[in-house]
């Protein structure tokens, strides 16, 4: 009986072998359907919706496993619908956990799918050194992207941010730009005279007074009424003038 079966077995194995030899079509029995492979698809929908729900640059989706082992049947109108239902809770980054479902016309099916997920943002750099004190410039800055996790905290953003700028230190071409690696020149240096300026409705009086620090535009500042010698604080209007309020 055995030596029957296995006589049969290896008939059948010939018989599929001369049929894809000569490249004639394979007649599944209608109850047999193909497994049709998914994980690109799958792939693809994760990244999109964590594209769409974060504020990460560029998203990248990797080492897809569907649990437990989906096989989806083949559908005459072409491959499943994808979809991300619901992001799992878990770490941001590296390998997360997803529900997911699947549409086969009106047919629907629901699975989970674990993949690693990495992303990017751009940082700054600089084109060259810049010395404590040196103004820098739109020129001098160049970007790319970096994976998030070695971003490190504090990197700048918008290098608009540096507009009108110094460095507060020395700052090499090869380090991630931050905010906090520059400062803002002061609008008036410590020593300057300027007039003091007290203004309360009808009452307006100014006084020639000197800056006991380096002033910036709409901030408070320490200064000294020449004529009382008396230290106040105002705001810093411009260059030249201190709004004293009392």
């Amino acid at each position: 009986m055995r030596s029957v079966k296995l006589q049969t077995l290896s008939f059948l194995k010939i018989i599929y072998v001369v049929i894809i030899f000569l490249g004639l079509p394979v007649i599944l029995p209608p109850n047999i359907a193909l497994a049709v492979d998914i994980t690109e698809s799958v792939r693809l929908a994760i990244e999109e919706s964590i594209a769409d729900s974060s504020e990460w640059e560029r998203v990248e989706v990797s080492g897809i496993r569907l649990k437990p082992g989906i096989s989806l049947s083949n559908n005459p109108a072409g491959d499943p619908v994808i979809e991300v239902v619901e992001i799992l809770p878990s770490r941001p980054l590296g390998r997360r956990n997803f529900q997911m479902l699947a549409r086969f016309d009106d047919n629907e099916k629901h699975f989970r799918a674990s993949a690693v997920v990495k992303a990017y943002r751009r940082v700054f750099y600089l084109t060259r050194s810049l010395y404590k004190g040196q103004p820098v410039a739109k020129s001098d800055i160049v970007s790319r992207e970096m994976d998030v996790s070695r971003v490190p905290k504090g990197a700048l953003s918008d290098p608009s941010e540096l507009e009108g700028l110094v460095a507060s230190r020395s700052i090499g071409i090869n380090r991630v730009l931050k905010l906090s690696y520059f400062k803002e020149l002061p609008a008036a240096r410590k020593g300057s005279r300027v007039l003091l300026v007290a203004d309360n409705g009808p009452v307006k009086v100014a006084v020639p007074g000197i800056l006991k620090e380096d002033a910036y535009k709409g901030r408070s500042v320490k200064a000294m009424n020449i004529m009382s010698r008396k230290e106040v604080v105002g705001w810093l209007v411009d260059a030249g003038t201190v709004s004293i309020r009392f």
